[in-house]
């Protein structure tokens, strides 16, 4: 939409509770979430990236996704030893097929029943994980 924030939505989001960082005009993330953000209150062009574009509108569409992400963040890799993170993320009972739950094309919710909010969720919660640390092909 737009090329930069403009100067009243950047005074709005610098007096949010949470921290918010700006990456872009049209990339916001809002993490953790901002339970206080009025949508309203910022400019069409930036309210329409922030809908329809990142993990901050997905998870205001479901938030058991927020959840998701907090407990991945507590994940620590140990000092040493075996770690493969595709097999917390793609195991029996992987954090992936917890995702597939509340968004992508098996939800119930039709508006996160898209590719394009699985590619973001899957993305932003992947990464999340530590690096793996062992020999040979991953598991999972």
């Amino acid at each position: 939409m737009g090329s930069r924030i403009s100067a009243a939505d950047e005074a709005y989001l610098a007096t949010l509770e949470r921290p918010v960082v700006v990456h872009s005009a049209s990339e916001i993330i809002l993490d953790p979430v901002v339970p206080s953000l009025d949508m309203s209150r910022l400019s069409s062009g930036l309210r329409w990236d922030i809908e329809h574009s990142d993990w901050a509108w997905i998870i205001s569409q479901e938030r058991r996704l927020a959840a998701l992400a907090r407990r991945i963040r507590c994940i620590r890799r140990p000092r040493q030893g075996f770690f493969c993170a595709n097999e917390h993320w793609y195991g029996e009972h992987g954090y992936r097929n917890q995702m597939c739950d509340w968004v992508g094309w098996g939800c119930r919710n039709p508006v996160l029943r898209t590719s394009q909010a699985y590619d973001v969720a899957y993305e932003y919660l992947y990464q999340l994980l530590p690096n793996c640390r062992h020999e040979g092909l991953c598991a999972g």
